[in-house]
């Protein structure tokens, strides 16, 4: 143990549960995988295995008449109890207490097909991420990242906008630091990794639960704090400094997990060669709250502030082009979620606000000229209703309605500006071009609706089906649309299994898409339409290696193409868009994945798909997110070398000092590594025009997405120790991301005198951090 100090054992509690209705399960079994350790669990469902050493311990839960349940990677601190909660599914024989076909890989009826159960240790320690969940999705199939400077994740060729993120019931729009309206991503994420229960990530077919998206959902379930005592946390890492704190409420009816975190960067920038000034701090919370046995509150909130001031200081910078450049915003996301228990299934009730307010200006310098302006305001509410209940013993059905009001204040301002072109009138001089300023001050308040009703039957206990329908609708521009969903599961032997899903997804546009035009045009614009086809097959070997193989196919239609884009005549400025747009997706996607069941962990990921839009004048072209090729290798051992004797003596000689350097010498140590393939994605190259009086030098856009970026590839390595004191953990991280300092391009700029120059993707860069837990 660590300094030698001796740990006090922890222990595992909690619950076992009928996913279905949420009632108890008395006389549960509960195992400690690999051991002879138990319980069973009492007439409230409840279970305690006490007496356990610091560590990683996996557990499986059965019961008769009930499919057995297994979460992996369950890690247990010093002097403390970790939480857990079991969903147990009836089997269709009750009296037959089935055989684990599953494994560690649980999968949940909303969402069937393309979906990855995660648990917080495997989000921490992901090599290459810095414990940010959605750069880690980015190793699992189907999915990219639009540059390393954004977590912002591209799933299956659609847009970073159609992805869905729910915490805890919550819709938020985007959980990140300085994300701008209308993104899902961020260069730093703001969700607390510690406050991380279990991430399940759909990439396609998703139920009739989730809605408003068209390519995929990210559903973050956070853990309760401590009901039996005070904990707390210290945090130092590159992403900022914070701490924890939790504890029990109300004598252990309840309890609450709190959290803040504030970046330094702005106190170091000069020093470290930054140009841009960050500032950020954000600030998360979990209260929970047993107001009967059949009634738990949850309350949640999350709270962002962020500023970035871009100020360039090389002499010639200027000369360059180079813009100033302020903003500002802050993101507030509260939400409470009632769960009660019924005779026939339970409910959830989910009232929550999202605020976000953005502000940007930015200045031609160095003189400093304002040349654009915007300020945004955008409130949503959510009031849900969801039912969960059983008819018989082998089907389940749920519905659900939804309202969620949306206030929006939009102010964007652009100076006037000229631009000269070829001598159209014949007298020998440029023509010139004025833009007129344009200036947008739109508000509204209106509201969207859903809508939903699913039904699930298991005929016999190898076949699973699932039929529904959603409705979205948006008041605003007075469209909405109904989705018929269809998914289906037949385990043809005992490891294997077949899966196939169709759905229509109906999402409205972002709200400043809408409004962005001063006339008012933009306004009837209908949602976007996405009809999803997966079908594929599943091998588990044994309870911790799964193997598969999908194939899948998107349609869009409806989608919005700028007025610019479907003219040939000379340029103009226009916020105008017509739905006019489509797009085909289709690809394949082959994962394995081994589990940490013993010392060694991995996944190996490689995805193809061909993604191409369609618009009346451009006609067919890749489209933006045409990915074509992405594979992603992740390898990881756990391991102890402070308690090998080789080790020791190792350390004893002169030459073993580095080990003291290196946190190597912890109760458990986990090197991994990453490595990542991405084939270029495609851009719209540009030719430097000299043809003609020299006023008329341009850039000249050539064939649309007609050329790619350089193939795109990354070495990430990542070292993790423990170690473990009487009554507290010590966790220590270092990761090199981009080891090898390859120069992969981000993206091309086109400047005024002709050159090109090239933005590169993260290079050989450096992250670390402590944690201490007691």
């Amino acid at each position: 143990m660590g300094f030698g100090a001796e740990a006090v054992p922890g222990r595992v509690r909690g619950a076992v549960l009928d996913r279905t209705t949420r009632e108890p399960i008395p006389l549960a079994s509960v195992i400690v995988v690999g051991s002879t350790r138990g319980a069973a669990a009492d007439e409230h469902g409840r279970f305690v295995i006490g007496d356990l050493a610091p560590g990683v311990y996996h557990l499986r839960a059965s019961a008769m008449g009930y499919e057995p349940d297994a979460m992996s990677e369950i890690l247990v601190h010093p002097s403390r109890s970790t939480e857990l909660e079991f969903l147990l599914e009836p089997s269709v024989i009750e009296a037959q207490e089935v055989v684990v076909t599953t494994g560690f890989f649980e999968t949940s009826p909303d969402l069937p097909t393309s979906s990855r159960a995660l648990s917080y240790e495997e989000i921490r320690r992901a090599p290459g991420a810095a414990e940010d969940v959605q750069r880690m999705l980015q190793a699992l199939p189907g999915v990219a990242g639009a540059n390393d400077q954004n977590n912002e994740i591209v799933v299956r060729g659609g847009s970073p906008y159609e992805n869905l993120t729910v915490m805890d019931g919550v819709e938020i729009d985007n959980i990140n630091h300085f994300g701008y309206l209308g993104a899902t991503g961020g260069p730093i994420s703001a969700v607390n990794p510690d406050f991380l229960r279990e991430v399940t990530f759909s990439s396609g077919g998703f139920s009739p639960r989730y809605g408003d998206r068209g390519s995929s959902v990210l559903a973050l379930e956070l853990r309760e704090g401590d009901r039996e005592r005070f904990r707390g946390e210290a945090v130092l890492s590159m992403a900022g400094i914070g701490a924890n704190i939790e504890g029990p409420l109300a004598r252990g009816r309840g309890s609450l997990l709190f959290s803040a975190r504030k970046s330094y960067l702005d106190l170091m920038y000069k020093t470290i060669g930054l140009t841009a000034i960050p500032k950020y701090w954000d600030t998360q919370f979990k209260g929970v709250y047993d107001l009967s046995a059949r009634h738990r509150l949850s309350v949640i909130g999350l709270y962002l502030d962020d500023g970035i001031t871009i100020e360039a200081e090389e002499p010639d910078a200027w000369s360059r082009g180079a813009e100033g450049v302020e903003s500002f915003g802050y993101r507030m996301s509260a939400g409470a979620r009632l769960r009660s228990l019924w005779k026939a299934g339970h409910s959830e009730l989910v009232m929550a606000h999202n605020l976000l307010d953005f502000e940007d200006e930015v200045f031609e310098m160095p003189e400093r000229h304002l040349i654009y302006r915007d300020h945004m305001t955008q409130t949503t509410g959510q009031f849900d209703l969801h039912f969960t209940g059983r008819a018989v013993r082998q089907d389940e059905w749920s519905a659900g309605v939804g309202l969620r009001p949306i206030r929006f204040d939009y102010d964007w301002w652009l100076e006037p500006d000229t631009v000269a072109y070829d001598d159209f009138t014949g007298d020998g001089l440029p023509d010139t071009l004025i833009h007129e300023a344009w200036r947008v001050k739109e508000s509204a308040t209106s509201y969207k609706y859903m809508g939903y009703l699913q039904y699930r039957w298991r005929p016999t206990p190898t076949w699973s089906l699932v039929a529904g329908a959603r409705l979205d609708g948006f008041e605003y521009s007075k469209h909405y649309g109904i989705g018929p969903r269809f998914s289906a599961q037949w385990d043809f032997l005992p490891k294997w299994s077949l899966s196939l899903a169709y759905g229509i997804y109906y999402q409205a546009l972002p709200t400043h898409t809408y409004a962005e035009d001063p006339g008012g045009s933009n306004r009837d614009l209908p949602h976007g339409r996405a009809a999803h086809y997966v079908t594929g097959i599943t091998f588990l070997p044994r309870e911790a290696t799964k193997l598969s193989l999908e194939v899948y196919h998107k349609d869009y239609d409806d989608l919005p193409v700028a007025e610019e884009d479907l003219v040939s005549d000379p340029p103009f400025r226009s916020h105008r868009h017509f739905p006019v747009g489509k797009k085909r997706v289709w690809g394949f996607e082959f994962f394995a994945q081994q589990k940490l069941a013993t010392n060694w962990y991995g996944t190996l990921s490689y995805s193809y798909g061909d993604a191409r839009s369609s618009e009346p004048l451009r006609g067919s072209f890749p489209a933006d997110y045409d990915f074509r090729h992405v594979s992603t290798l992740v390898f990881g051992h756990k391991t102890n070398l402070s308690h090998r004797s080789w080790f020791q003596a190792f350390r004893r000689r002169w030459y073993g000092w580095w080990t003291y350097v290196l946190p190597i010498n912890g109760d458990e140590l986990a090197p991994s590594t990453r490595f990542r393939y991405v084939s270029g994605r495609p851009y719209t190259p540009m030719a430097w025009t000299t043809d003609g009086p020299e006023y008329d030098f341009h850039w000249e856009e050539g064939e649309e997405n007609g050329d790619r970026y350089p193939d795109y590839s990354r070495w990430d390595v990542r070292l993790d120790s423990k170690w473990f004191f009487r009554r507290g953990t010590l966790v220590v991280f270092l990761e090199v991301e981009n080891v090898l300092d390859r120069p992969n391009v981000a993206e091309y700029f086109y400047a005024d005198d002709g050159k090109r120059s090239t933005a590169h993707q993260f290079r050989f860069f450096f992250v670390g951090g402590v944690k201490f837990a007691w």
